[in-house]
C-alpha cells in the first residue's frame, strides 16, 4: 500500500518519533512524506521526501511563512496530482491543525485520511481557536479516522461529538528492550527530564517539591531541552536560586544518542504533566515515559491525560495528582529510602509493562490494521 505522510516541519533529528513511526511499517508500505517546510539537508538524504512546501532552517523565519501562504494553493494542487499520478491510497495527516489547514484535500479524499492527535490539537487548539470543533466534525462527514494514544484522548473527541466509530488508538511504542541493572544504593539517585522547557512539562511542579524535600541532598537532577518559553525559563532558575538546589542543571537540547545514554544511567525519568494556564495539556503520553519503561526506568509523572493508561503506581513509578507538591514531595521521600532490591523490582515492573507490547510489534500492527481499513 502506498501512505503519504502530511506534516508541518520534516527532520527526523528534531522530530524523531514521525520518523520512528513511519519506519514501523516500512517492510508492509510504501511512504512519501510532505511538509509545509523542510530541511534541504534532509531533502537530499531522504528519498521518500516529496518537496511540496518551502525548503527553510528550524524554526521557521516569519519571511518563509509567508512565502508558504502565498503558494499554499499551489501546493496543495501538487499533493493532489501527485496522490492521483502514484495512485496514493492513504493520507495520513500529523497534528490536527495540518489536517484544518489542508481542508480542501480532505473533502476530495476524507475516506483515505487519517488524522493523528498528538497534543496541543486537542484541547490547547480547541481553547485557542473555537472552529477546531466544527473542522473536526466536518472531517467525520467525509470519513475521516482519527488516531488518539489511549482513553482520555478518545473520551475528549467523544465530548466534542467525535463518534466513536472514526476514533481508533495507537500505542506509541518504538524502542527496542533494553533492560539493564541499575543501583543507586551507596550514591546519588540521578534523576532526569529531558523535555521542553514549558509549563505543561511541569518542571516547576519538580522544583518546588524538590526543594521542600527533607532528602533533597540525596538527589542529582539533569534536565535538557529547548526554551519555549523565556519568562517560564527563568522562573525556574529563580525557584532553583531560592530552593539553594544546586544538585540541579538546566541543560540545553540533547541529541537522540545522548537521549538513549541519559535513559540508561538514569534512575528515574521525571515528567510531570500538567494542565498549563493557557489550556494547553500532553493530549496524549510523552514519548519519553515509554521510552522511559522499555529501558528498564521508572518514571515520576501525573495523573495527566493518557499518561495512568502506562503508569500505575508504586509498581513501575510513582504517579501524582497535577500540581500536588506535596504529593510528588512525598514521593521523593520513598525513592529516597527504597532499597536496592525494591528499586530493582520497580525496573522489572517497568520493562514487564512494555515488553508483550514490543514484542507483538504493537504500533506496527495497529498502523497496518488502520491502513488496510481505509483501503477500498
Amino acid at each position: 500500500m502506498k501512505v503519504l505522510h502530511i506534516l508541518d516541519y520534516y527532520l527526523p533529528v528534531t522530530m524523531n518519533w514521525i520518523a520512528r513511526l513511519i519506519e514501523s511499517t516500512e517492510d508492509e508500505a510504501t511512504h512519501y512524506i510532505s511538509s509545509k517546510y523542510y530541511s534541504p539537508e534532509q531533502a537530499k538524504l531522504d528519498n521518500r521526501f516529496k518537496s511540496f512546501g518551502i525548503a527553510s532552517s528550524y524554526p521557521v523565519k516569519t519571511s518563509k511563512k509567508l512565502i508558504h501562504l502565498f503558494f499554499k494553493r499551489a501546493f496543495e494542487q501538487q499533493i493532489e496530482k501527485f496522490i492521483q499520478h502514484e495512485n496514493i491510497e492513504i493520507l495520513h495527516f500529523h497534528f490536527g491543525n495540518i489536517a484544518i489547514e489542508n481542508i480542501r484535500l480532505i473533502r476530495k479524499f476524507g475516506d483515505r485520511s487519517i488524522v493523528s492527535l498528538y497534543g496541543y490539537d486537542y484541547e490547547y487548539l480547541y481553547h485557542l481557536k473555537t472552529s477546531t470543533k466544527k473542522y473536526y466534525q466536518e472531517m467525520v462527514s467525509y470519513g475521516v479516522q482519527f488516531v488518539v494514544e489511549g482513553s482520555y484522548s478518545k473520551s475528549w473527541l467523544e465530548s466534542i461529538q467525535i463518534p466513536s466509530a472514526n476514533i481508533k488508538m495507537v500505542h506509541m511504542l518504538f524502542p527496542k528492550e533494553l533492560k539493564k541493572e541499575k543501583h543507586f544504593t551507596n550514591s546519588k539517585i540521578l534523576l532526569s527530564q529531558p523535555a521542553t522547557y514549558t509549563e505543561k512539562k511541569g518542571q516547576d511542579s519538580f522544583l518546588y517539591a524538590l526543594a521542600s524535600s527533607k532528602n533533597k541532598d540525596r538527589f542529582l537532577v539533569q534536565m535538557h531541552g529547548e526554551i519555549a518559553d523565556s519568562y517560564y525559563y527563568k522562573e525556574l532558575q529563580k525557584i532553583i536560586k531560592l530552593g539553594n538546589l544546586k544538585q540541579v542543571t538546566l541543560g540545553t537540547k540533547i541529541s537522540f544518542e545522548e537521549y538513549g545514554k541519559l535513559l540508561q544511567k538514569s534512575n528515574f525519568i521525571v515528567n510531570l504533566s500538567q494542565r498549563s494556564k493557557n489550556n494547553d495539556t500532553e493530549g496524549g503520553v510523552p514519548m519519553i515515559l515509554k521510552d522511559a519503561l522499555a529501558s528498564g526506568t521508572p518514571v515520576l509523572t501525573t495523573i495527566h491525560c493518557d499518561i495512568p493508561d502506562w503508569i500505575s503506581h508504586g509498581y513501575n513509578g510513582f504517579i501524582n495528582h497535577e500540581r500536588d507538591i506535596s504529593g510528588i514531595t512525598d514521593s521523593l521521600q520513598y525513592i529516597a529510602q527504597l532499597s536496592q532490591s525494591d528499586y530493582q523490582r520497580l525496573c522489572f515492573s517497568a520493562i514487564e509493562t512494555v515488553r508483550l507490547k514490543l514484542k507483538a510489534q504493537i504500533t506496527k500492527n495497529e498502523l497496518i490494521d488502520l491502513y488496510h481499513g481505509r483501503i477500498h
